[in-house]
């Protein structure tokens, strides 16, 4: 049997990505709201997002994986949904600083 024509089996498979990836986000919104605290308002969102920073930076290190600058924008994307307050460029600033070996509010 000859395989599918690439045009169609590409189709397929953006569309079973596309439906994982929408599965995962619905997920994570379920997970969101099974969480029953309220904001912790007393810390600046800077600092929040400093602490944010470091513990990925603790996460990837005692996982054994580095970063390296083209990760920047990725963690850019998720602080910045988690941090909508702070300026783009800030948050870009904080995921540099992991990626360069400075973190959190050791950086600050």
């Amino acid at each position: 049997m000859p395989p599918a024509p690439d045009a169609q089996s590409e189709a397929l498979r953006r569309r079973i990505l596309k439906t994982e990836v929408d599965s995962e986000h619905a997920e994570q919104l379920m997970l969101a709201g099974a969480v029953d605290r309220p904001p912790f308002d007393g810390m600046p969102a800077s600092r929040r997002a400093a602490d944010a920073e470091a513990n990925i930076g603790v996460y990837f290190a005692r996982h054994g994986a580095s970063l390296v600058e083209a990760d920047a924008d990725s963690l850019a994307v998720v602080l910045g949904a988690a941090f909508t307050e702070l300026e783009t460029d800030t948050v870009v600033s904080l995921c540099r600083d992991l990626i360069g070996g400075r973190t959190g509010a050791a950086a600050q």
